[in-house]
């Protein structure tokens, strides 16, 4: 369990890093089991703890012949099954993947209910191909409300359905439910040969289309970062900025921006940043340069402006749903979090009257898993 004293005392050094972004599951010709991300626990040459990962199963995402490998129930069941199976809940956190396009929040609702180990509600509004401030993401919306629950979006450059300004316009709409902008907003590198004349000569692109990629994915980062301002400004959203995908120069410009308490550390392994992470050196060296940047740029106050961003927002941001806590702030923990534990103890009466139902609803959950051979028939995605 996730030390949260700290989190109330006066400011030291912690070297633990929690990873926000990573992913289980079905990835192009491969399979991720929880063993792919406890290669990556362990100490970084800068003496920090990779500690633990707040994962999501990719096969709620991967879709074949337009349909998902998984439903909603059945991909979320695997990833916590395969969690409990490699016995990684101490260093794999779930995060419920979540289909608005074709599921439904009831779903989503009984898994909660019947596992009370979910630690926030993940979207990508690209995969479902739905406007990220579409109504049919309300629902899922009202639920992390009502569990105090963290929501994770996929967002990608203006115009697409994972614009950050659709994702602004939802987050809105629940201004109580923290909304995590993954990868402050992703250029994919193949975007870069779509782009009109109007498009490059705007964003200001140079000669060079080896420069492209970068280049491009600069400049849509700054598109999430200017949706975090202007929710920080207008105080009329709770946003945040994951660092998945982007160079360490974009990250520091972002916390100069939006404030450190507003950014997440984040990789997206195995996938991973600048390729995929085929091992603990590439990781750790994507982790040391991000710290490298900070320590350059923020100097006698990089150790903790590291420690928010590498541990504390994502400590004080995802808790689980068996907690209720106050959601109007960064700091989730302290008397909402007292105050979730009482309620607690008022409630146990009830909470034993209805167990035998409850252990009746899980295991009806678990029956419809499918069994874990199917998984290598889906072996493509892009």
């Amino acid at each position: 369990m996730i030390n949260r004293i700290s989190s109330v005392c006066s400011f030291t050094a912690d070297k633990r890093i929690i990873d926000s972004h990573v992913h289980l599951g079905t990835w192009k010709n491969d399979y991720y089991y929880p063993d792919r991300l406890k290669q990556y626990t362990g100490t970084t040459q800068s003496g920090q703890n990779v500690e633990k990962f707040f994962a999501s199963t990719l096969d709620c995402l991967v879709k074949r012949d337009g349909k998902y490998i998984k439903n909603e129930t059945e991909g979320n069941l695997d990833m916590v099954n395969n969690i409990k199976r490699y016995n990684a809940q101490d260093y794999v956190k779930p995060l419920l993947v979540c289909q608005p396009d074709s599921g439904a929040a009831s779903n989503i609702e009984q898994l909660i209910k019947s596992h009370n180990l979910f630690y926030g509600l993940k979207f990508h509004p690209i995969d479902a191909k739905l406007n990220a401030d579409s109504e049919l993401y309300n629902p899922y919306m009202k639920l992390a409300e009502k569990y105090s629950l963290t929501t994770v979006f996929h967002s990608g450059p203006l115009g697409t359905e994972a614009s950050p300004q659709k994702i602004y316009n939802l987050a809105k709409k629940f201004p109580k439910v923290p909304v995590v902008l993954y990868h402050m907003s992703l250029s994919p590198g193949g975007s870069v040969g779509n782009l009109t004349e109007e498009e490059i000569a705007r964003r200001g692109l140079s000669n060079d289309r080896g420069k492209w990629v970068w280049e491009v994915r600069e400049k849509w980062n700054q598109d999430g970062i200017d949706a975090v301002k202007e929710s920080i400004a207008k105080k009329d959203a709770n946003l945040y900025l994951e660092t998945s995908w982007t160079k360490p120069e974009t990250i520091v410009k972002a916390i100069k921006e939006v404030g450190a308490d507003r950014v997440l550390f984040g990789t997206d392994a195995p996938i991973g940043d600048f390729g995929e992470f085929a091992n603990k050196g590439k990781y750790y060296e994507y982790v040391d340069s991000i710290q490298n940047a900070i320590r350059t740029e923020f100097k006698e106050k990089a150790d903790e402006v590291i420690e928010k961003v590498f541990y504390k927002n994502a400590e004080n941001l995802f808790n689980p749903q068996t907690f209720p806590v106050n959601t109007n702030t960064i700091s989730r923990t302290k008397p909402g979090k007292i105050i979730g534990i009482a309620a607690g103890i008022v409630g146990a009466g009830v909470g034993l009257f209805a167990l035998n139902k409850q252990v009746k609803n899980q295991k009806a959950l678990k029956n419809t898993q499918v069994p874990i051979q199917q998984l290598y028939k889906f072996n493509a995605f892009a």
